[in-house]
């Protein structure tokens, strides 16, 4: 093999690993991103939804009072539109978490004592 082989077969096996580097910093990068963004979408979803679900939380507890057992005959119309919006933005979140588009653990540090509070608060008798 002469020199100029050598050489050629050095620079090319230079070039393919400075390219594989490459290309973990991009990978790299690209997961440091997409974490960044997940979780920047979570802060913002959870600020946004909070104006929604605080209010029908209140109206509910300021109705029925805490550390009760509501009975389900009790729910007027009114209560169960309140009742429904606020069940539909918790499930809109979860799902969000269970496809890995919000941060569970963001959520839990924003308002995890909010809800796991509330769901210990609520219990409907049939």
């Amino acid at each position: 093999m002469s020199t100029f082989q050598i050489l050629t077969l050095l620079l090319g096996a230079a070039t393919l690993i400075a390219l594989w580097i490459q290309l973990f910093m991009i990978d790299k990068t690209f997961k440091a991103d997409h974490e960044q963004r997940r979780k920047q979408s979570t802060v913002e979803y959870v600020n946004r939804v909070r104006a929604i679900y605080r209010p029908i939380s209140d109206k509910i507890v300021a109705k029925f009072g805490e550390h009760r057992v509501i009975n389900v005959e009790e729910f007027g119309e009114d209560d169960l539109v309140h009742i429904k919006e606020f069940l539909s933005n918790v499930e809109h979140l979860s799902a969000g978490v269970n496809i890995g588009i919000f941060d569970l653990m963001i959520i839990g540090r924003m308002s995890g004592s909010y809800f796991f509070e509330y769901a210990g608060k609520i219990r409907t008798v049939h």
